[in-house]
């Protein structure tokens, strides 16, 4: 029985957590970025990412964005914080703020990118015509 029809059957939402792939070449969509088959990205009806704001890394906000809704129209995304009651447990929870998301999904996977300048040097030469 395949999972989509335990989920009808019951009224049950699924849920998979995945990390999103390396980003093999600049731009590639959020949605592109699920590892594995492009399945994981078409069959559910909303895809969600969880990404640190690079922004604002020392507040330590995170940000939950909307990479896919075929449900509804796409919301901006929401800032939050995982705070622990105390340093000396392990309960935790989650404070969502109120402060604007500024940053979409495809943004907040290439914004911590930043190519060594070996790199860009080696592109460059890679890509400059050879003269024998």
């Amino acid at each position: 029985m395949k999972l989509s029809d335990v989920a009808e059957r019951t009224g049950a939402a699924v849920l998979c957590i995945m990390h999103p792939n390396k980003d093999g070449g600049r731009g590639t969509k959020a949605l592109y970025r699920l590892a594995g088959s492009g399945a994981f990205g078409a069959a559910p009806r909303s895809v969600m990412l969880v990404s640190e704001d690079e922004a604002r890394k020392d507040e330590r906000r995170r940000l939950l964005l909307p990479v896919k809704l075929n449900v509804a129209a796409m919301p901006d995304g929401l800032g939050f914080r995982v705070v622990a009651a105390s340093p000396d447990t392990c309960k935790s929870g989650v404070t969502w703020d109120s402060d604007p998301v500024t940053v979409d999904a495809d943004a907040a996977l290439g914004s911590g990118r930043t190519d060594s300048p070996v790199i860009e040097q080696a592109t460059i030469l890679a890509h400059r015509p050879r003269r024998w």
